[in-house]
């Protein structure tokens, strides 16, 4: 009966061990998005790219940008996959004017390792 318990408890130590490392491999996903959220990439550079509906950095001069973002589950194969998320986008600006904002979004972002180098989000979807 020992026996048994300490092989589960190696193979729930596997997994979970097996599950930070993906966890941890997506980080530079996360913080790219969030980058590009708090408006430090220029429009150009996000174009034709999932990130583009992120990047408001040609409306956000001077304005105060609040962003938060929760990794709920990433799945992938150290090649392709998915990262599920909830974000919340809030922009505060002295003038009054109507900023972008968002609020406790669900989001699946689809994810591929470009010839085995950097992560790329190649599609997003959102709840409605």
């Amino acid at each position: 009966m020992k026996i048994a318990h300490k092989g589960l408890i190696i193979t729930a130590m596997l997994v979970l061990s097996v599950y930070v490392a993906m966890l941890l491999n997506t980080n530079s996903v996360v913080n790219e998005v969030k980058n590009v959220m708090l408006g430090n990439a220029k429009t150009k550079m996000t174009d034709n790219t999932p990130l583009s509906r992120y990047n408001f950095s040609d409306i956000l001069s001077n304005a105060e940008v609040k962003v938060k973002i929760t990794r709920l589950f990433v799945l992938h194969n150290f090649f392709d996959g998915y990262i599920w998320v909830n974000y919340s986008y809030e922009t505060v600006k002295n003038d009054n004017d109507l900023t972008p904002a968002s609020s406790d979004v669900l989001s699946r972002w689809k994810i591929h390792k470009m010839n085995g180098g950097d992560w790329q989000i190649v599609e997003i979807k959102e709840a409605p």
